[in-house]
């Protein structure tokens, strides 16, 4: 397992966070490629290769929390200066995107509601990551 050492903090595992900056990448490139792609494509694919997109981030999502939670309890175990409540990131994540898909399927229908909520996961999960990330940096150093 690599370690990172961190400003007082001790041994620190160290692949978790960097996850979440791959997540970071990947959500990025994956929602400038839509349109960047899709403009050369014909209308039919441009859709397809919105869902196809939309899957892999939402699959990547999960991956990110997953990183997220894993790197909270390690930040934990190891006795750092910054111990993360990591149920506050995932709850956060998790009960937006319900509230919008709950919310909009109730005026607009279960389609409606889906529409909303797996873009609104993918935005949270992004803010909940970055905003991680940040405060790690900002209380240990790393990273």
């Amino acid at each position: 397992m690599t370690t990172d050492r961190t400003d007082g903090a001790g041994s620190v595992p160290g692949r978790y966070w960097r996850a979440l900056g791959v997540y970071l990448f990947v959500t990025v490139l994956g929602v400038v490629a839509i349109p960047v792609v899709g403009d050369r494509l014909p209308s039919v694919l441009t859709g397809s290769l919105t869902v196809i997109v939309l899957f892999l981030l939402v699959v990547a999502s999960v991956g990110a929390l997953y990183a997220l939670v894993r790197d909270s309890v390690a930040l934990g175990r190891a006795n750092a200066r910054w111990e993360p409540v990591w149920w506050v990131y995932l709850g956060a994540s998790l009960a937006v995107p319900a509230a919008v898909a709950y919310g909009t399927k109730a005026f607009a229908g279960v389609n409606a509601g889906i529409v909303a909520g797996v873009p609104t996961l993918v935005a949270t999960v992004f803010a909940a990551c970055a905003g991680y990330l940040y405060r790690r940096h900002d209380r240990l150093g790393v990273p």
